[in-house]
């Protein structure tokens, strides 16, 4: 897990353990539980990652796909959010290039899996060329609707 949590630029990823007593990852001795939710989102995102590669380099069985829902919750509009206002380790974490990183990283991973991310923010401009992006409007007649077409 340390290997994509440094390739996603996270702070003190160098710290990161898994902790066999509680069966979650921890930085610096802090448990993933005791951050804010989008830092705990990106924690959880980077050990499902992480277990795809372990299963990729010891010929184990992995699904072949990854779905990720709304990894990046850090980068969302707190006034406009449903989770509220951002943490202190939330918003360290908003001024740092992760979600480029995140998406670089994961983009080049390509040949090991497909990886679905559903998030509710736009990717950074440079990531465009690197995945096939959709987006669910929500809106008749404007763009792709939703997951599903819309029902009558």
């Amino acid at each position: 897990m340390r290997e994509v949590l440094t390739a996603w630029k996270f702070p003190q990823a160098d710290r990161a353990q898994f902790d066999i007593e509680t069966n979650d990852v921890t930085i610096g001795g802090k448990p993933r539980w005791a951050n804010g939710k989008g830092v705990r989102a990106i924690l959880h995102a980077a050990f499902n990652v992480a277990v795809l590669l372990f299963c990729r380099r010891r010929d184990l069985p992995h699904p072949g796909f990854l779905v990720l829902d709304t990894p990046l919750l850090t980068y969302r509009e707190p006034m406009k959010s449903k989770h509220g206002e951002l943490s202190a380790d939330e918003e360290e974490l908003k001024k740092t290039s992760l979600a480029t990183h995140f998406y670089e990283h994961l983009a080049g991973l390509k040949d090991l899996a497909q990886i679905i991310i559903i998030e509710n923010s736009d990717p950074p401009n440079g990531i465009r060329p690197l995945a096939k992006i959709e987006t669910f409007t929500g809106v008749d007649g404007e763009g792709r609707y939703g997951l599903f077409p819309k029902l009558g």
